[in-house]
């Protein structure tokens, strides 16, 4: 293995970092195979901090049958992409592979989604959200050091640089709330308007019917 430097060890931290906090999430899931709905939650961490929103999730009743089938879907889903980014990628950059930003991408793509899912709507605590400034750490890295390494078209190693700093400049948007203008242009909920739903659960839910049935019957 050629000698690392300092760009090659800092991307093959950040991948390994952001492989193990979500090997870990998949074990953390893994209890929805046995539709355990509620093991799930733990990754709501900011959310679980708002009382309203804790005491809603502890009173939810069981799920429909396999219900937890599809999250645990999910669950593997980041497991096998915490080892890809732990192992696969970091094997690329210490040999100085061409492919390395590729590999990184598996990673980077797979944060996309949990950026979109739960920072825009501050479910997740503090550790979760800067995976998605690691994960792009990581992907930049891998860039300098293919291009440092490979005659790399000029054009090439810009798309390679803007990609990974895309979610960066989303998370900055993000932390700025202009994120929520966004989803408003594409007429989805933010967090506010989630919050001002109020109580959402079985019991709410049984009596917001009955109080409908009993209007449709005055008339």
């Amino acid at each position: 293995m050629a000698a690392l430097s300092a760009v090659e060890i800092i991307g093959i931290i950040c991948m390994v970092e952001w492989g193990l906090i979500h090997i870990a999430a998949f074990f953390m899931m893994k209890g929805a195979w046995h539709d355990d709905i509620r093991s799930v939650y733990n990754a709501y961490d900011e959310l679980m901090g708002v009382k309203e929103y804790k005491d809603e999730y502890d009173n939810v009743g069981p799920p429909g049958r396999m219900q937890g089938k599809v999250l645990w879907q999910h669950a593997l889903n980041l497991g096998w992409a915490g080892a890809w980014s732990g192992i696969v990628v970091p094997i690329y950059l210490a040999n100085h592979n061409r492919e390395a930003w590729m590999m990184s991408l598996v990673p980077y793509l797979v944060d996309w989604g949990y950026f979109m899912a739960f920072d825009w709507f501050h479910l997740g605590g503090k550790m979760a959200q800067a995976q998605t400034y690691i994960v792009s750490i990581g992907s930049i890295m891998c860039a300098i050091s293919v291009n440092t390494h490979h005659v790399v078209p000029q054009g090439e190693f810009i798309v390679m640089i803007i990609i990974p700093s895309l979610l960066i400049f989303f998370g900055i948007l993000e932390k700025l709330s202009v994120t929520d203008y966004i989803l408003k242009c594409f007429g989805m909920k933010t967090r506010a308007d989630y919050d001002a739903m109020g109580p959402r659960n079985a019991s709410a839910a049984v009596a917001a019917k009955e109080v409908k049935v009993d209007e449709s019957d005055e008339k």
